[in-house]
């Protein structure tokens, strides 16, 4: 886990760095383990001390807060407070996104219109199919494919592990099914 802590125009001492630190660091870890990086950034202004913390998580979420107290480490935990509501309603969408497209998968067939309609009351209000066009496949083993796939909202990954073009993706039975070119 990656961590910036820097204090702009200010010294902020071991103490305040080391608590920042561990704060966030246990913050992260709780609802994302060890894939987050994050940086903290401690002013003074006007006789507050001003805290603005940024948490980016492998999965490209960037999410910020900022915190403002007369007391430095009052002014990080603030923040900190703000970043965990943050996470759990990230980490709420998330969940909530996968148990969406579980059911449709369980309960739908995309080549059946009549099941799409009987799913979701008629043809209109069945989803349409969008093609993903991809400029850039990451280049990745298939260890380093089905972390990256958990730890996303999107139901599979493309990936090229050597020369040849892999995607993994979630199966109907809540496993990762792997496909090899």
């Amino acid at each position: 886990m990656n961590c910036k802590i820097s204090g702009k125009q200010i010294n902020l001492g071991e103490s305040l760095t080391e608590y920042a630190k561990n704060a966030l660091s246990d913050i992260v870890k709780k609802y994302y383990g060890k894939d987050a990086e994050f940086s903290v950034i401690v002013s003074k202004e006007n006789g507050n001390y001003e805290s603005d913390i940024s948490v980016h998580l492998k999965r490209g979420v960037t999410i910020n807060a900022h915190g403002e107290n007369a007391d430095p480490y009052a002014c990080i935990e603030d923040a900190g407070k703000k970043i965990i509501k943050q996470l759990q309603k990230n980490k709420q969408i998330t969940r909530s996104k996968k148990d969406r497209i579980s059911e449709f998968l369980f309960k739908t067939n995309l080549d059946n219109p009549e099941t799409n309609a009987e799913f979701y009351g008629s043809e209109e209000n069945a989803p349409l199919v969008i093609a993903d066009i991809i400029d850039n496949i990451p280049t990745m083993t298939v260890k380093e494919a089905t972390e990256a796939l958990t730890n996303t909202p999107n139901q599979v990954l493309v990936f090229r592990n050597g020369n040849k073009v892999n995607v993994v993706y979630w199966r109907n039975d809540r496993n990762i099914g792997w496909v090899q070119s």
